[in-house]
Protein backbone atom coordinates (compact mmCIF):
# COMPACT_ATOMS: atom_id res chain seq x y z
CA UNK A 1 0.00 0.00 0.00
CA UNK A 2 2.84 2.57 0.99
CA UNK A 3 4.78 1.92 -2.67
CA UNK A 4 1.24 3.26 -4.20
CA UNK A 5 1.09 6.20 -2.53
CA UNK A 6 4.53 6.71 -3.38
CA UNK A 7 3.58 5.81 -7.34
CA UNK A 8 0.45 8.04 -6.90
CA UNK A 9 1.95 11.21 -5.68
CA UNK A 10 5.05 10.51 -8.35
CA UNK A 11 2.92 10.39 -10.99
CA UNK A 12 1.18 13.66 -8.90
CA UNK A 13 4.19 15.42 -8.98
CA UNK A 14 5.26 14.96 -12.30
CA UNK A 15 2.23 15.45 -13.94
CA UNK A 16 1.60 18.78 -12.31
CA UNK A 17 4.93 20.27 -12.82
CA UNK A 18 4.36 19.38 -16.26
CA UNK A 19 0.84 21.24 -16.94
CA UNK A 20 2.26 24.15 -14.96
CA UNK A 21 5.40 24.14 -17.58
CA UNK A 22 3.09 24.22 -20.24
CA UNK A 23 0.67 26.89 -19.04
CA UNK A 24 3.88 29.13 -18.35
CA UNK A 25 5.37 28.26 -22.00
CA UNK A 26 1.99 29.64 -23.34
CA UNK A 27 2.30 32.93 -21.99
CA UNK A 28 2.99 35.74 -23.59
CA UNK A 29 6.67 37.68 -23.72
CA UNK A 30 6.87 41.01 -22.78
CA UNK A 31 9.51 43.39 -22.27
CA UNK A 32 9.05 46.55 -20.46
CA UNK A 33 11.33 49.64 -21.56
CA UNK A 34 11.77 52.48 -19.50
CA UNK A 35 12.05 55.69 -22.36
CA UNK A 36 11.51 58.31 -19.97
CA UNK A 37 14.35 60.98 -19.36
CA UNK A 38 13.65 63.72 -16.94
CA UNK A 39 16.89 65.32 -17.53
CA UNK A 40 15.10 67.20 -20.53
CA UNK A 41 12.22 68.45 -18.46
CA UNK A 42 12.38 71.81 -16.55
CA UNK A 43 12.08 70.40 -13.00
CA UNK A 44 14.42 71.04 -10.23
CA UNK A 45 16.99 68.36 -9.59
CA UNK A 46 15.40 66.66 -6.50
CA UNK A 47 12.20 66.62 -8.43
CA UNK A 48 14.13 64.59 -11.57
CA UNK A 49 15.77 62.20 -9.38
CA UNK A 50 12.31 61.30 -7.99
CA UNK A 51 10.60 60.62 -11.10
CA UNK A 52 13.81 59.02 -12.75
CA UNK A 53 13.79 56.62 -9.57
CA UNK A 54 9.87 56.16 -9.88
CA UNK A 55 10.17 55.38 -13.89
CA UNK A 56 12.94 52.73 -12.87
CA UNK A 57 10.52 51.35 -9.74
CA UNK A 58 7.64 51.42 -12.60
CA UNK A 59 9.18 48.71 -14.90
CA UNK A 60 9.20 46.18 -11.45
CA UNK A 61 5.54 46.92 -10.91
CA UNK A 62 4.93 45.93 -14.13
CA UNK A 63 6.03 43.04 -14.17
CA UNK A 64 5.27 41.86 -10.72
CA UNK A 65 1.81 42.66 -11.52
CA UNK A 66 1.70 41.33 -15.11
CA UNK A 67 2.98 37.84 -13.76
CA UNK A 68 1.16 37.77 -10.55
CA UNK A 69 -1.65 37.75 -13.02
CA UNK A 70 -0.43 35.04 -15.22
CA UNK A 71 -0.50 37.25 -18.09
CA UNK A 72 2.67 37.20 -20.05
CA UNK A 73 6.99 36.18 -18.84
CA UNK A 74 8.31 39.95 -18.49
CA UNK A 75 11.72 40.83 -19.27
CA UNK A 76 13.42 44.40 -18.14
CA UNK A 77 15.21 46.01 -20.86
CA UNK A 78 17.95 47.34 -18.31
CA UNK A 79 18.91 50.30 -20.34
CA UNK A 80 16.77 53.36 -20.96
CA UNK A 81 15.88 53.42 -25.04
CA UNK A 82 14.85 56.92 -26.16
CA UNK A 83 12.00 56.89 -28.64
CA UNK A 84 12.80 58.21 -32.24
CA UNK A 85 9.93 60.77 -32.85
CA UNK A 86 6.94 59.36 -34.69
CA UNK A 87 8.98 56.37 -36.28
CA UNK A 88 8.05 53.00 -35.11
CA UNK A 89 11.51 51.14 -36.97
CA UNK A 90 13.13 50.82 -33.23
CA UNK A 91 9.73 49.49 -31.88
CA UNK A 92 10.30 46.86 -34.57
CA UNK A 93 13.81 45.95 -34.33
CA UNK A 94 13.30 45.39 -30.53
CA UNK A 95 10.79 42.77 -31.44
CA UNK A 96 12.92 41.39 -33.41
CA UNK A 97 16.12 41.25 -31.60
CA UNK A 98 14.50 40.34 -27.87
CA UNK A 99 12.33 37.89 -29.69
CA UNK A 100 9.30 38.79 -27.58
CA UNK A 101 5.38 39.16 -28.50
CA UNK A 102 4.65 42.78 -27.16
CA UNK A 103 7.03 45.46 -26.30
CA UNK A 104 5.59 48.39 -22.92
CA UNK A 105 7.37 51.64 -23.47
CA UNK A 106 7.13 54.25 -20.21
CA UNK A 107 6.93 57.27 -21.98
CA UNK A 108 5.82 59.95 -19.59
CA UNK A 109 6.16 59.88 -16.23
CA UNK A 110 4.26 63.08 -13.91
CA UNK A 111 3.12 63.05 -10.57
CA UNK A 112 1.95 66.34 -8.61
CA UNK A 113 -0.07 67.34 -5.96
CA UNK A 114 -3.59 69.21 -7.69
CA UNK A 115 -6.18 71.43 -5.33
CA UNK A 116 -9.49 69.94 -6.33
CA UNK A 117 -11.41 72.38 -3.98
CA UNK A 118 -11.30 75.22 -1.82
CA UNK A 119 -14.14 75.47 1.33
CA UNK A 120 -15.05 78.60 2.61
CA UNK A 121 -16.14 79.01 5.75
CA UNK A 122 -17.41 81.65 7.69
CA UNK A 123 -16.52 81.71 11.98
CA UNK A 124 -18.33 83.09 14.88
CA UNK A 125 -16.34 86.50 14.68
CA UNK A 126 -17.33 87.22 10.82
CA UNK A 127 -13.83 85.84 9.63
CA UNK A 128 -13.66 83.25 6.74
CA UNK A 129 -11.81 79.76 7.20
CA UNK A 130 -11.02 78.70 4.19
CA UNK A 131 -9.26 75.46 3.35
CA UNK A 132 -7.89 73.87 0.04
CA UNK A 133 -7.90 70.15 -0.75
CA UNK A 134 -5.70 68.28 -3.18
CA UNK A 135 -5.37 65.29 -4.73
CA UNK A 136 -1.87 63.26 -5.69
CA UNK A 137 -2.42 62.70 -9.08
CA UNK A 138 0.12 59.83 -11.17
CA UNK A 139 -0.11 60.52 -15.01
CA UNK A 140 1.94 57.92 -17.05
CA UNK A 141 2.19 57.54 -20.60
CA UNK A 142 3.03 54.30 -21.87
CA UNK A 143 2.94 52.78 -25.22
CA UNK A 144 2.13 49.06 -25.86
CA UNK A 145 3.59 47.52 -29.42
CA UNK A 146 3.20 44.21 -30.83
CA UNK A 147 3.74 42.13 -33.53
CA UNK A 148 1.83 43.27 -36.67
CA UNK A 149 2.18 46.84 -36.81
CA UNK A 150 -0.46 46.92 -33.49
CA UNK A 151 0.73 50.03 -31.79
CA UNK A 152 -1.42 51.02 -29.13
CA UNK A 153 -0.50 54.49 -27.00
CA UNK A 154 -2.41 55.22 -23.59
CA UNK A 155 -2.18 58.02 -20.80
CA UNK A 156 -2.90 56.44 -17.00
CA UNK A 157 -4.08 58.82 -14.68
CA UNK A 158 -4.57 58.33 -11.17
CA UNK A 159 -5.89 60.35 -8.59
CA UNK A 160 -6.53 60.44 -5.00
CA UNK A 161 -7.47 62.24 -1.55
CA UNK A 162 -4.34 63.12 -0.05
CA UNK A 163 -4.51 65.94 2.28
CA UNK A 164 -5.92 69.70 3.41
CA UNK A 165 -4.63 73.06 4.00
CA UNK A 166 -5.99 75.92 5.85
CA UNK A 167 -5.38 79.00 3.51
CA UNK A 168 -4.60 82.28 5.55
CA UNK A 169 -5.30 85.79 4.57
CA UNK A 170 -7.49 85.24 1.41
CA UNK A 171 -4.28 83.54 -0.02
CA UNK A 172 -4.17 80.06 -1.78
CA UNK A 173 -2.00 78.06 0.03
CA UNK A 174 1.13 75.95 -1.75
CA UNK A 175 0.44 71.92 -1.85
CA UNK A 176 2.69 69.50 -0.01
CA UNK A 177 6.62 68.91 -1.06
CA UNK A 178 6.33 66.27 -3.64
CA UNK A 179 9.71 64.72 -2.70
CA UNK A 180 9.00 65.01 1.09
CA UNK A 181 6.11 62.79 0.27
CA UNK A 182 7.71 60.04 -2.56
CA UNK A 183 6.52 56.82 -0.19
CA UNK A 184 3.16 58.18 -1.76
CA UNK A 185 3.81 58.69 -5.06
CA UNK A 186 5.63 55.70 -5.41
CA UNK A 187 2.51 54.05 -4.26
CA UNK A 188 0.14 56.11 -6.28
CA UNK A 189 2.52 55.08 -9.23
CA UNK A 190 1.85 51.27 -8.19
CA UNK A 191 -1.57 51.94 -8.63
CA UNK A 192 -1.40 53.50 -11.67
CA UNK A 193 0.30 49.95 -12.99
CA UNK A 194 -2.46 47.83 -11.68
CA UNK A 195 -4.69 50.05 -13.75
CA UNK A 196 -3.09 49.95 -16.90
CA UNK A 197 -2.17 46.17 -17.07
CA UNK A 198 -6.11 45.85 -16.30
CA UNK A 199 -6.25 47.99 -19.18
CA UNK A 200 -4.09 45.96 -21.52
CA UNK A 201 -4.88 42.59 -20.35
CA UNK A 202 -7.23 41.38 -23.29
CA UNK A 203 -4.27 42.54 -26.11
CA UNK A 204 -2.38 40.65 -23.91
CA UNK A 205 -4.25 37.18 -24.57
Amino acid sequence: MKINWFLLLFFCSVNCDSVLAQSTDSLPKVLVVNGYDPSSTGFRKNKKELLSDVADSLRYYLMEIIERENAGKVSLAEQRVVPLGDSTDWLDNLLQQKQTDFVIVILNVEAEFVKTDVEVERQDDGSKKRTARYDLCSTINYLLAGKKDAYSERKEIVCEFFTERTVMSGLLAAGPDLVGKSKWVFRSVRKNAVAYVDYIRSALQ
